[in-house]
């Protein structure tokens, strides 16, 4: 039988559980304020009461995911993300293969600051734990993902291109409905872009087509992206569906000072001028 200060223990514990899923939820539906205020008040009750509860390096992680997702600041975000690192690394009852996310969150953070080294000392160190706890895996996925995009900032779209088809191979295994699974394919498809290779940038701009109704929880900003490289380089098929993607995904967003009426305008007519032309493809790429 439990005392009544370990019942309320007990309590206490579950209760900042509870609020750390819930302010996973919250990021993931970008409910940013939301978030914030509900990792405020589950750290205020874990500092104060359960100082070790392993909650604690979620909730830091998801403060990275809020700060980083809403755009207010990346510098911030990365602060957090390395003391949700930190916090894991601290404390023993974390098992070193739950470090993968935080080291993926990291080295993303290198590279968007363009420190493509100290990225993928941070990714080398994701692959060996994988390696070491299960190769098979999402976060596999995810860090030869991540690794691709380190070589496509370099310039080695060769070596980018061959990490990026090991990533979604690895992808489509676990979680084929995963929206990182359309950020792999659109990279295969920029690789190709950069490697003259139209011919195989249109097909996987097609499989991205494909794959778009089923990423309900990507980045508006990355959808639009290729959807309007699916809109210039697409089939007549997969263009009209992009189009119509497009139109949808404008509308939806604020018409703050990127004047979405405008970008309607753009996009169509980047469709009405190409949809007359009739393209021919074969093993060289497009004639017109």
């Amino acid at each position: 039988m439990l005392s009544c200060l370990e019942r309320n223990a007990v309590i206490t514990r579950r209760e900042v559980t509870l609020l750390s899923h819930l302010a996973i939820s919250e990021v993931y539906l970008e409910k940013h304020s939301n978030t914030e205020r509900t990792v405020d008040r589950a750290m205020q009750i874990a500092c104060r009461d359960t100082p070790h509860h392993p909650a604690i390096a979620v909730m830091l992680n998801t403060m990275g995911l809020m700060l980083e997702n809403s755009g207010r600041s990346q510098i911030n975000a990365m602060r957090y993300y390395k003391w949700s690192l930190d916090e894991r690394r601290k404390h023993s009852y974390f098992r070193a293969e739950t470090l993968c996310p935080a080291l993926l969150n990291v080295s993303l953070q290198f590279v968007r600051s363009g420190n493509c080294n100290a990225a993928l000392k941070t990714l080398e160190e994701a692959i060996e734990l994988r390696k070491q706890y299960g190769w098979v895996d999402h976060f596999t996925g995810v860090t030869l993902y991540y690794i691709a995009l380190v070589y496509m900032q370099i310039g080695n779209f060769s070596l980018a291109l061959e990490y990026n088809q090991q990533a979604l191979n690895m992808l489509e295994q676990c979680t084929p409905e995963h929206p990182v699974n359309l950020k792999a394919v659109n990279a295969i498809a920029h690789c190709y872009l950069a490697m003259n290779d139209e011919l195989n940038a249109r097909r996987f701009f097609d499989i991205a087509i494909a794959k778009h109704p089923n990423c309900k929880t990507i980045g508006t900003t990355h959808k639009i992206c290729t959807l309007r490289h699916c809109l210039v380089l697409g089939g007549t098929h997969q263009r009209q569906i992009a189009y119509s993607c497009l139109e949808k995904e404008l509308s939806e967003m604020p018409d703050t000072e990127m004047n979405i009426g405008q970008r309607i305008s753009e996009c169509m007519a980047i469709y009405s001028t190409e949809k007359g032309e009739c393209w021919n493809w074969n093993d060289n790429g497009r004639e017109l």
